[in-house]
Protein backbone atom coordinates (compact mmCIF):
# COMPACT_ATOMS: atom_id res chain seq x y z
CA UNK A 1 0.00 0.00 0.00
CA UNK A 2 1.45 3.42 -0.78
CA UNK A 3 2.13 6.53 1.41
CA UNK A 4 -0.94 8.59 0.50
CA UNK A 5 -3.48 5.50 1.00
CA UNK A 6 -1.97 4.87 4.05
CA UNK A 7 -2.38 8.34 5.14
CA UNK A 8 -6.13 8.29 3.75
CA UNK A 9 -6.76 5.16 6.12
CA UNK A 10 -4.29 6.15 9.40
CA UNK A 11 -5.52 9.85 9.58
CA UNK A 12 -1.64 10.70 9.55
CA UNK A 13 -0.46 13.10 6.75
CA UNK A 14 2.21 12.14 4.44
CA UNK A 15 4.60 14.06 6.43
CA UNK A 16 4.15 12.84 9.91
CA UNK A 17 4.39 8.89 8.38
CA UNK A 18 7.55 10.12 6.64
CA UNK A 19 8.73 11.95 10.10
CA UNK A 20 7.83 8.10 11.70
CA UNK A 21 10.13 6.46 9.41
CA UNK A 22 12.85 8.97 9.82
CA UNK A 23 12.72 7.81 14.02
CA UNK A 24 12.81 4.10 13.14
CA UNK A 25 9.37 3.80 14.51
CA UNK A 26 8.02 2.32 10.94
CA UNK A 27 10.29 0.78 8.22
CA UNK A 28 8.45 -0.20 4.92
CA UNK A 29 9.79 -1.67 2.33
CA UNK A 30 11.28 0.02 -0.58
CA UNK A 31 10.48 -0.85 -3.76
CA UNK A 32 13.14 -0.76 -6.73
CA UNK A 33 11.14 2.45 -7.79
CA UNK A 34 12.33 3.82 -4.11
CA UNK A 35 8.86 4.16 -3.16
CA UNK A 36 7.49 2.75 0.17
CA UNK A 37 5.09 0.21 0.58
CA UNK A 38 3.27 -0.68 3.82
CA UNK A 39 2.19 -3.68 5.34
CA UNK A 40 -0.78 -4.04 7.36
CA UNK A 41 1.50 -4.72 10.43
CA UNK A 42 2.89 -1.16 9.52
CA UNK A 43 -0.45 0.08 9.38
CA UNK A 44 -1.10 -1.47 12.96
CA UNK A 45 1.98 -0.14 14.68
CA UNK A 46 1.01 4.02 13.16
CA UNK A 47 -2.59 3.37 14.93
CA UNK A 48 -1.36 2.62 17.84
CA UNK A 49 1.60 5.56 18.06
CA UNK A 50 -1.55 7.67 16.86
CA UNK A 51 -3.05 6.62 19.97
CA UNK A 52 -0.17 6.90 22.18
CA UNK A 53 0.28 10.77 20.28
CA UNK A 54 -3.20 11.51 21.25
CA UNK A 55 -2.97 10.40 24.84
CA UNK A 56 0.20 12.43 25.32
Amino acid sequence: MNLAKVAEITKVSPRMLRYYESLGLIKPHRASNNYRSYTQKDIENIKKIKILNDAG
